[in-house]
């Protein structure tokens, strides 16, 4: 007999795992920009547009794929991380109430000295 999952996969929906192993849109978006950028400076060097134009179009194309591979690193980093950072906070803010004590003051133990 067939089970229907109604669209779930361990209790996941099917387009939350299909979204999960899908790059995101900039790591789609970078590929096409570098490929435009080579695509902008050969129409340059057979003049098909001005040199001058062609070169700077290429370079704000590959400029742009970078910072999208960037960017989408440092979220992936952040994203990697942050579980980590809250669970060191949580550790922090429970010890933080047993280990802080006041200090003695140094008269009650006799450790006055004059100068």
């Amino acid at each position: 007999m067939i089970r229907r999952t109604s669209g779930f996969i361990n209790g996941k929906g099917v387009l939350d795992t299909m979204r999960a192993d899908s790059p995101s849109l900039s790591m789609r978006a970078a590929p096409s920009l570098f490929i435009l950028g080579w695509i902008a400076a050969i129409t340059g060097y057979f003049s098909v547009i001005p040199e001058d134009i062609a070169g700077l179009l290429a370079i704000l194309a590959w400029t742009a794929a970078f910072i999208l591979i960037l960017l989408d690193r440092m979220a992936k980093y952040r994203a990697d991380v942050r579980p980590l950072q809250n669970e060191y906070m949580d550790e922090v803010a429970e010890n933080e109430s047993s280990e802080t004590e006041p200090m003695v003051n140094p008269r009650e133990l006799g450790l006055d000295i004059p100068l």
